[in-house]
């Protein structure tokens, strides 16, 4: 605070400071960075509001740690969907959209988001921006993704996932935009 107040001081006629402290508190070790032979960490924002900073806050409900790779690929497909109001699935790996689909269902959006590149989606993220209902659970679970965000899961849902020990299910209950613009 007080190297912010002095920042500020040193020259008020630029709204726009020269130099910025950011400060960040150590969440968690990674198992690796984006290679394994390579080291990394997580942090988040120091006194952020929890809706602030994405992913990071997003709980895990179930599967093995999540690496630097799950959590960059959780995050832009978080991102993409959270842009959505209407019902949306993304599929992301390799921080790379596989397939993005809105749809009345979300069944039907998953379905839709799968079918723009099938192959490419074996092994990646699936963002939905709405509650996980057992159809959709059980259709995701017919090929291998590595990790499931949603802003809620149905009972049924939950126990549809058990069934894959190491599928990563997270838990983030409010979009990142907070009803911004939408589509």
């Amino acid at each position: 605070m007080i190297a912010s107040y002095f920042r500020e001081r040193s020259d008020e006629k630029d709204i726009f400071p020269q130099e910025m402290t950011i400060g960040l508190t150590k969440v968690q070790a990674l198992r690796y960075g984006e290679n394994p032979h390579q080291k990394a960490a997580l942090y988040e924002e120091t006194g952020a509001r929890s809706v602030d900073w994405g992913v990071v806050t997003a709980k895990q409900l179930q599967g093995k740690e999540l690496s630097f790779n799950n959590y960059l690929d959780l995050e832009s497909s978080w991102n993409l969907v959270s842009e959505f109001r209407q019902t949306a699935v993304a599929i992301v790996k390799h921080n790379t959209p596989c397939g993005v689909a809105v749809a009345d269902r979300l069944l039907d959006a998953y379905r839709a988001a799968l079918a723009c590149d099938p192959t490419s989606a074996f092994g990646g993220i699936v963002a939905l921006n709405k509650e996980v209902d057992g159809a959709t659970a059980e259709e995701m679970t017919k090929i291998f993704v590595e990790c499931v965000i949603a802003p809620g899961y149905s009972l049924e849902a939950l126990e549809i996932f058990k069934k894959k020990e190491n599928l990563r299910v997270l838990h983030l209950p409010s979009l990142i935009t907070n009803g911004g613009p939408g589509v």
